[in-house]
């Protein structure tokens, strides 16, 4: 694979924030984005590129599961199959290394239709009967422990998709507000990556769901919408580590010219999948930033899907 498409989250995190010196650098969780298919360039654009960056560096930061790495050698193969973020077909990719700790996410953009501005998952994936038991459980679970249904109670995802819709008025400066008229990309990619992450795509998501209600030990009782996949339309919970109210990130929509961080109900959510969540001591400014904006924001409602 080409080395040059990968964008490593964990030597960017701090060119992006700003906040302490690279030497001090945490990144538990890295996000390793592959720009194979996007053809078209889109996130090879610097502001688009760093929208992409920072999204995964707060997740990097707040996530410190240890994933088991998959190193395919020998009799021990496996295939990875997700949707091709930029035309949304079927791809595929033999014996994939994926780093301990790491998740590979293949980004790009395509006109997603309507008012979707954005679409992601986890990808799936397929083990020969050659290969050895071990091999397939590291596949299957990164280590995880029970992340199949009916005893589900983790996720270890390989990565995955996402894709940002290529005609949507972007707004993708994480340090300065959402102008009116623009939807927001740092939100929009948390969101996303949450898809990825589990919510509504994990097996230990799913066995909290009867109907539309989701009963986690960390998010409680909440209403879901019809999908499953997203808490119900304008849920309300408190921003992570900053306090003050704010419309969950994990809904299903966003506004134009609002920001929107992952709330304490959102990480509760990732907790109930599985992960093992912290908060940051000193988060960026950035943040602050985007507080601001989602205690004022107002207008038209983007839909945000798995």
């Amino acid at each position: 694979m080409n080395q040059l498409c990968k964008l490593l989250i964990k030597y960017c995190v701090l060119l992006i924030f700003g906040v302490l010196p690279l030497t001090h650098v945490r990144a538990d969780l890295q996000l390793q984005f592959d720009t194979t298919y996007d053809t078209n360039g889109f996130f090879s654009q610097s502001a688009n590129q760093a929208a992409l960056l920072a999204a995964g560096s707060y997740f990097g930061q707040r996530i410190t599961d240890s994933l088991s790495a998959i190193s395919p050698g020998g009799p021990n193969s496996w295939t990875v199959n997700f949707d091709n973020p930029q035309t949304g077909s079927n791809a595929s990719i033999a014996n994939l290394s994926v780093p301990a700790d790491t998740l590979v996410i293949f980004v790009g953009a395509r006109d997603l239709g309507g008012s979707t501005v954005g679409q992601a998952g986890p990808g799936g994936w397929n083990v020969p009967g050659s290969a050895s038991p071990a091999f397939a459980n590291t596949v299957e679970t990164r280590g995880q422990g029970d992340t199949r249904s009916p005893d589900a109670v983790d996720f270890g995802p390989w990565g995955g998709f996402l894709s940002l819709d290529v005609d949507t008025t972007w707004h993708t400066d994480v340090n300065s507000l959402p102008a009116s008229g623009t939807v927001d990309m740092f939100s929009v990619l948390l969101h996303e990556i949450g898809h990825i992450l589990g919510f509504g795509t994990s097996d230990s998501w799913n066995e909290q769901v009867s109907g539309t209600t989701f009963s986690g030990a960390n998010a409680g009782t909440q209403t879901l919408t019809a999908d499953g996949a997203h808490w119900q339309n304008g849920t309300m919970s408190t921003v992570f580590e900053l306090g003050g109210a704010q419309e969950a990130a994990m809904d299903p929509s966003i506004d134009f010219g609002s920001r929107k961080l992952f709330t304490n109900l959102d990480m509760a959510g990732l907790q109930d999948i599985g992960w093992q969540v912290q908060a940051v001591p000193e988060p960026s400014s950035m943040l602050f930033v985007g507080l601001c904006v989602g205690l004022c924001a107002v207008g038209r409602r983007f839909v945000c899907s798995s």
